[in-house]
């Protein structure tokens, strides 16, 4: 989905939100805790890479639970 604000967000099957911003991109998970984040990128085919690289990577990394 592509926001008015140049925001673009993804919702994956995984339950993982991906945002790419003009910062940078964001994955959250379902409950809305940062997961992943990145550089800003410096042209449109970067940044899908980097959406692309989190849609690969995202759901065989492993996790660590810190509470």
């Amino acid at each position: 989905m592509n926001l008015s604000s140049g925001i673009t967000v993804m919702n994956l099957s995984s339950g993982i939100t991906v945002m790419n911003l003009s910062s940078g991109t964001i994955a959250t998970n379902r409950r809305r805790r940062c997961i992943a984040a990145s550089q800003g990128y410096t042209s449109k085919a970067a940044a899908q890479n980097g959406i692309a690289s989190i849609k690969d990577n995202a759901a065989s990394a492993s996790s660590e639970d810190l509470t």
